[in-house]
């Protein structure tokens, strides 16, 4: 029976991943233009034995460089075999959520995050072409995941401490940002610390990353002559070429209220986020609420102020620009907790404010874009704020009241996924 089970679960999460994979050639990676031709000419020297090491923060990031490189050798150059490796990454993530949720949430929200992953419009978007984001995004959620079962007790220190390890080695390896969710790190050690937990498990990686820091300091001595070569040409593209924010007025408003504006204008992370507000307010409030969703919840509020709040830069103030691109991390932790919560209402398990903030924030949402945006956003709004409502009605007219209520939940989400396919796909366009 248990195998049985098991089973069915494979095949729902066979089926995610193959509308993952559908999605992405409906997409159509195309030839590389921008930043992505730059990964995509360090892989070609790769291949060719021309491969060194240059100022180019771009440069260091063979976490990403080698993969495609291998991807080149087996498939080719076409575009198709250059934006491979950003997919797998993306289906990993999917499957590492997938099963997270299910042993901490259950199937049901498992299938959900799984899903609303796979038909996320920048996670398609950046599947299709060769950048580092969707690929550092697996190794830091993964990092999260990881830590969460090691404080449940769920997996042994020595191999914890050394996955953890090598995804943080690998996802500094592929874009240095993931140096921001450190500090949530740090945080869940003190606490540890205190509470004297998991010590040997931060033991194995305090002792893993001095060796691994001195191994990589070695490495860039003996290419470079420098072991803090990677910093000074990190920190000098920040200093003199990636300057986005220029004079006081323009970090005030990025560092205040250009964060909310921007969220609000992304249809990738808006409508998560308002589905999120439930589960983070629930899980924060109340003592007895899931201990995942706790966690998932005290890391997203951490690492969206670490976005919002942080730098990217040790000698200057360098906030982390509004692309949707850079923010990818904090969609895994989004698609949990809106899984969460999307799950637990068509249960009939949350409150009635909540249910009505569901309704009142995509209506004020409508009312605002229609005013500030365009009339087709404030609609997708609105179909978001009908969809909650259809949905309560469905849970209790229908017998099957929690199936109807899921899929019209999640059918919003499922006609943004086909309209932005519609009017970006590469195939059209």
């Amino acid at each position: 029976m248990v195998f049985k089970t098991q089973g069915k679960h494979l095949l729902l999460l066979l089926g995610i991943l193959l509308l993952q994979t559908t999605c992405w050639f409906a997409m159509k990676p195309v030839a590389p233009k921008t930043d992505d031709l730059v990964y995509f000419s360090f892989a070609s020297e790769v291949l060719h034995g021309d491969f060194h090491l240059t100022d180019s923060p771009k440069n260091h990031r063979i976490a990403l460089i080698y993969p495609v490189a291998f991807m080149l050798r087996v498939f080719g150059t076409n575009p198709f075999a250059i934006c491979f490796f950003p997919l797998l990454c993306s289906l990993i993530t999917i499957c590492m959520v997938f099963f997270s949720l299910r042993r901490n949430s259950g199937i049901f929200a498992a299938c959900i995050a799984a899903t609303l992953i796979a038909i996320n419009t920048i996670q398609l978007t950046f599947t299709a072409a060769l950048f580092p984001d969707v690929v550092v995004s697996m190794y830091m959620i993964f990092c999260a995941l990881l830590l969460y079962e090691v404080r449940s007790g769920k997996i042994s220190s020595v191999p914890a401490a050394f996955l953890f390890l090598f995804a943080l080695i690998a996802g500094f390896l592929t874009k240095e940002i993931i140096l921001l969710s450190l500090p949530f790190v740090l945080i869940i050690f003190l606490k540890d610390l205190i509470e004297k937990k998991n010590l040997s498990f931060w033991k194995y990686l305090a002792g893993g990353g001095i060796l691994s820091a001195m191994l990589l300091a070695y490495y860039y001595q003996h290419e470079t002559g420098d072991w803090k070569f990677i910093y000074h040409s990190v920190d000098q593209n920040h200093n003199e070429v990636f300057v986005p924010y220029t004079g006081s007025m323009a970090l005030f408003a990025r560092y205040t209220y250009e964060p909310l504006t921007w969220l609000f204008g992304s249809a990738g992370f808006i409508f998560l986020l308002v589905f999120s507000i439930p589960e983070i307010v629930v899980s924060l409030r109340n003592k007895t609420a899931n201990r995942f969703s706790n966690f998932t919840s005290c890391y997203f509020l951490f690492m969206l102020c670490a976005y919002w709040l942080g730098t990217t830069s040790v000698s200057r103030m360098a906030p982390v620009p509004l692309y949707e691109r850079m923010w990818l991390p904090l969609l895994a932790p989004l698609c949990i907790l809106s899984a969460s919560t999307i799950h637990r209402f068509c249960r009939g398990e949350l409150k009635r404010w909540h249910e009505q903030l569901l309704i009142f924030l995509p209506v004020a949402g409508c009312i605002i874009a229609n005013i500030f945006l365009s009339r087709e956003r404030g609609m997708l709004f609105l179909s978001f704020a009908l969809s909650v409502m259809i949905a309560k009605i469905a849970r209790h007219k229908w017998k099957s009241g929690y199936s109807m209520s899921l899929a019209i939940s999640i059918a919003p989400f499922v006609v943004l996924c086909i309209y932005f396919l519609f009017k970006n796909s590469n195939w059209i366009n």
